[in-house]
């Protein structure tokens, strides 16, 4: 019981809010990011998320050419990283080799790129590996990261 008394009590310090909002509704730093760098985006959806009742960051998903891509921005509006869809085809040398030596049955279902402020780029690979489910982030060097069955 005192468990549950606890439990009821710290849940509003760890309070998480999201909201969806139009783009016109975003930081003006946002909207001009979005117009003029993907100006062919289509399917725009702006999540605003709120920590603790203050802003953290915002979150901007769209499509070009049917690839989904997401942008973070933070609460000021400044861009954080950039992930999008990519295709086994453009992943790294590299990357498929440390793959290929650290699966031995691979099959790679989905991948993503994600490219940060400070100009790092990782990977995130969906992947199947003798009827195993894994999710690998994995550096543009080959690193991998981190890798966790799901």
């Amino acid at each position: 019981m005192k468990k549950i008394i606890l439990a009821t009590l710290l849940l509003p310090i760890f309070s998480v809010h999201a909201s969806d909002l139009k783009l016109s509704e975003a930081p003006q730093t946002i909207i001009n990011t979005i117009n003029t760098e993907y100006p062919s985006a289509t399917h725009i959806k702006v999540e605003r998320e709120s920590h603790f009742g203050e802003v953290s960051f915002y979150e901007v998903e769209f499509k070009i050419a049917g690839k989904e891509h997401e942008i973070l921005f933070n609460a000021q509006g400044k861009y954080i990283s950039h992930e999008e869809d990519i295709t086994v085809s453009q992943l790294p040398t590299i990357v498929v080799k440390k793959l290929k030596q650290t699966f031995k049955n691979l099959h790679i279902e989905k991948a993503e790129k994600t490219k940060y402020a400070n100009g790092k780029i990782e990977y995130e690979i969906d992947l199947n590996d003798n009827g195993k489910e894994w999710e690998v982030d994995i550096s543009h060097t080959g690193d991998i990261l981190k890798q966790k069955r799901d």
